[in-house]
């Protein structure tokens, strides 16, 4: 019993930080599509798409995170 309680700690603690890290590199994302779409440079663009393919993983990781949690509940 104290092994799963151990456990149940640890999966808690990971959790607590993984879903508040990736809460804040989707925020930085936006913030920095934001800024890159007020310029209009080919370099801009080309920086957006990047930022758009890290933008689309990042809300993929995190509807991932929401479906485990329902599915646990």
């Amino acid at each position: 019993m104290p092994k799963l309680s151990l456990c149940a700690e640890d999966i808690w603690a990971w959790k607590k930080n993984h879903c508040h890290k990736l809460k804040t590199e989707i925020e930085e994302c936006r913030r920095q599509m934001q800024d890159t779409w007020l310029q209009v440079s080919g370099e801009d663009q080309i920086h957006m798409t990047e930022l758009q393919k890290r933008m689309q993983r990042l809300l993929s990781q995190e509807d991932a995170y929401w479906r485990q949690r329902a599915k646990a509940h």
